[in-house]
């Protein structure tokens, strides 16, 4: 009885939780709908193969420099001024795009705009959790998830609709304006940042690597690199390893995994706040290697679609699920930083597996990359369930 009045004084569908839902809903949308396109508009500018490699990785390697830089920021200002200047800047930085000489500039920008995503997408997320009943993290870092996700369904779509009839320069000034209704929406959270208690000390205190980094969360942070260095490759190759096989409507996999992932949070989120990790960080690594094998096995679409709904469910509930507990093992004025520490992971997650699936191709192909990308997810399962040291 006492848990439920608990529950019912601090719900998890507050107002600033579901603004916040919101606000990441409208700011996924702006960015969804340009990465897809600008390495496209990076063609205009007659841009080397090399050159809109740069170009795409500006982005993300911009989001992860600045991960620590936002998670300390998170623990110590106001959520609320930090999401609202971090949407302004992506929506100025956007309309630079519309001005730029050559491709040398157009990166530069690009990385701008990657610094203020890093920045804003990371404190939206500490913001949601500050406002989450504790016991219902789990639940409530798996939904504000699907925001993003469900701004992918429709994103592309939307930017190819407008890119081709009223041209590029019209599609930056909407990403732009999406951007600016983004940072009004924010101005309407009350949430507060938690106060670090160094504060309150008298003199000045020592800068260290702590500041920037939650080394409590490293653990699961390298957990996660394994999770989206070996799945992201799926997103970056199928494509490629689809046409080597004459494998036709590759298309559907990317909607069924889509509709399976955004399924897997919302029926499944409720399980991350009821079951340890350790008890199903193993079962979706589990799925997740099976999925690979799948994957690098088939020569027919049934196949595909079958790892589509098996990793849709391993990956959908395996982020979140390390995502939560990465931010419950640090101290409620951490949690910036153990978020912040946990995208970053992501980030190097999504750089680094591309990355080796394409050695491991050009060395034999692509088929044999996912079944290599077996044996990390695989390892994932004893690193989980080795037994933990006594402190």
């Amino acid at each position: 009885m006492q848990r439920k009045n608990q529950q019912s004084k601090n719900p998890l569908w507050n107002k600033d939780y579901i603004l916040l839902l919101i606000v990441n809903a409208v700011a996924f949308l702006s960015f969804q709908i340009l990465q897809p396109l600008v390495p496209v508009y990076g063609l205009s500018f007659s841009a080397t193969e090399s050159q809109l490699g740069f170009l795409s990785a500006s982005i993300a390697t911009a989001a992860l420099i600045m991960r620590p830089v936002s998670g300390s920021l998170a623990d110590r200002k106001n959520n609320k001024i930090i999401i609202f200047l971090g949407q302004l800047g992506m929506s100025a930085v956007i309309i630079t795009f519309i001005f730029a000489p050559n491709i040398g500039v157009l990166i530069l920008s690009r990385f701008f705009h990657g610094l203020f995503f890093g920045l804003s997408s990371t404190v939206v997320t500490v913001a949601a959790v500050r406002v989450m009943p504790e016991e219902q993290i789990g639940r409530g870092v798996g939904l504000i998830s699907i925001t993003g996700l469900a701004s992918l369904a429709v994103a592309p779509a939307i930017g190819l609709w407008i890119s081709g009839i009223w041209g590029y320069p019209v599609l930056f000034i909407f990403t732009s304006a999406i951007s600016v209704g983004a940072a009004v929406l924010a101005l309407a959270l009350t949430p507060k940042a938690a106060e670090p208690p160094n504060t309150k000390k008298s003199g000045i205190s020592k800068i260290s690597i702590k500041d920037f980094i939650a080394f409590e969360a490293l653990g699961l942070t390298g957990l996660i690199i394994i999770f989206t260095g070996s799945t992201g490759t799926i997103t970056n190759f199928l494509v490629v390893f689809a046409n080597t096989r004459g494998i036709e409507n590759i298309g559907l996999y990317f909607t069924i995994y889509a509709l399976v992932l955004v399924g897997a949070r919302l029926l499944g989120s409720g399980f991350i706040d009821r079951y340890s990790y350790r008890l199903l960080i193993p079962i979706c690594a589990a799925l997740c290697t099976c999925a690979m094998g799948i994957i690098g096995s088939s020569h027919s679409f049934p196949p595909l679609c079958a790892a589509a709904v098996i990793i849709g469910i391993g990956y959908g509930l395996g982020a979140p699920t390390l995502q939560t507990a990465a931010i419950r093992t640090a101290s409620p004025d951490r949690r910036g930083l153990a978020t912040s520490t946990f995208f970053a992971g992501m980030d190097l997650g999504f750089l680094a597996g591309p990355l080796a699936m394409g050695f491991i191709a050009e060395a034999t192909d692509y088929g044999t990359g996912y079944l290599c990308f077996m044996a990390p997810l695989a390892a994932i399962i004893p690193l989980v369930l080795l037994p933990r040291r006594a402190k």
